[in-house]
Parts: C-alpha cells; structure tokens; sequence
C-alpha cells in the first residue's frame, strides 16, 4: 500500500447515462465544472453532446458522474495516504480504440470540455481484459 500514490476515489451520481453494455475499451475523463457553470455544462453534455455517441460505430455507452459525498477514511488510506477526491468523471466505452481516440481529440477533447465551462480536465483510456459479474462469482 505505500507504494500507491495519486489514488482518486469518490461517491458519485449517475447524472445521464446512455448506451447499453460496456465496451472493451474506456475513456476517461475527469474535471470540475467552473463555480456556476454546473447547470449549463450538465446540459451541454447530457442534451447535446453524450445522446450521439451510442450510435456512432466503434461506441457503445456513455455515463456522466457527479461527486455526490467524500468517503470516510479507509485503513488504506491511513497506510498511503489520503485519496484525491472526484467532482465530475465521464466514461465512454467501446469496441474501438480509433472511436474513442477521436473523441478524445475532438467532440471531448480537453480544449471543448474546458469552453464549456470545465478546469483540471484529465484524461486517460484503459482496457479491458477481463470482468467477473456477481453471477461468476461464488462465495
């Protein structure tokens, strides 16, 4: 555990969700909406923005959270360190890494998501490899 740094964990709500399933393939992105440009930001992505992505070949669901609280202190945290907390994170899936890429650097790039009212925009993509649901799991 000591060894862990830059941890970021929080309680979010879901504010829009579109799409079904989870592609292999996930971009992330984190930022915090500018003091009074929640509502407009909100609106901007789950009214105009999120709504055409299930469609677009290569994506397959998109999902808006919203820090809703901030965890109580873990005993790993006590270990390693206190954990960056979350404002808002969106995640994209997909089955391909070219779609997700270009929405990376176009309709959610950091420059679009910061016009829109948003600082410490970051990004990553991760890949899936494996996933266990509760049904393949026995206890």
């Amino acid at each position: 555990m000591p060894n862990y740094r830059g941890v970021t964990r929080g309680l979010c709500s879901m504010s829009g969700s579109l799409g079904v399933g989870m592609g292999q393939i996930g971009l992330l992105i984190r930022f915090k909406p500018e003091p009074g440009m929640e509502s407009s930001l909100r609106a901007w992505l789950i009214n105009d923005t999120l709504p055409q992505f299930p469609s677009r070949r290569g994506l397959g669901s998109a999902h808006l959270f919203e820090g809703a609280m901030t965890p109580h202190m873990t005993k790993e945290q006590r270990i390693r360190g206190v954990d960056a907390s979350l404002d808002w994170a969106l995640f994209v899936t997909g089955y391909s890494e070219d779609a997700l890429a270009r929405l990376m650097h176009g309709d959610l790039s950091r420059t679009q998501i910061e016009e829109h009212g948003s600082t410490a925009v970051s990004v990553a993509m991760y890949r899936m490899q494996y996933m266990l649901t509760d049904r393949d799991v026995y206890v």
